[in-house]
């Protein structure tokens, strides 16, 4: 059977952007696949989530047919006990645990915590999820400093919002 190891994580740091970032190393892919994004107003638990949806989307996508056994790495400890039954969460987030169910149909998964930074992949994962929570707003930044007066009546807010919702679409348009 064809294998797979999916590492996710997530940052919320504050109050405002999230980002995510996942890894996904399998035997059929000749170097690991990495992504990532980020979204405004979210939660940790959010942006944990769609690094494992994220990763799975690309697990789909490359793949064929055929059944795959995926090992998935997270270190939200709510998350793994979630997704392996053991907490009751998708009253709190449906349409994320929908598009979980169905991105797994056909393969064979096992969810395990590891803790943050605990192997290379992780700290990877981490520092990317945390790294996607600051570049949108540092880019939106230098383009409104550039431009100066020329975009004086455009909220900087309210670019960062529209970018962060392209992103969010992706993730859900991929889910």
């Amino acid at each position: 059977m064809r294998t797979a190891v999916v590492y996710a994580d997530g940052s919320c740091p504050g109050r405002g952007c999230g980002g995510w970032a996942s890894l996904l190393s399998a035997s059929w892919l000749p170097a690991p696949a990495l992504n990532y994004g980020m979204i405004r107003n979210t939660t940790i638990w959010r942006c944990e989530f769609y690094g494992i949806l994220d990763a799975l989307h690309t697990l789909n996508e490359t793949c064929g047919k055929g059944q795959v056994n995926i090992e998935i790495v997270c270190d939200s400890e709510a998350l793994v006990k979630s997704l392996n039954g053991e907490y009751k969460r998708a009253k709190a987030s449906p349409e994320l645990f929908q598009a979980y169910r169905d991105l797994v149909v056909g393969h064979v998964v096992t969810v395990t915590w590891s803790g943050r930074c605990s192997n290379f992949y992780m700290k990877l994962v981490d520092g990317i999820a945390y790294a996607a929570t600051k570049v949108i707003a540092e880019k939106v930044t230098a383009v409104f400093e550039e431009l100066g007066s020329e975009v004086s009546d455009i909220k900087h807010s309210d670019v960062i919002k529209s970018v962060k919702d392209l992103q969010h679409a992706r993730i859900q348009d991929k889910a």
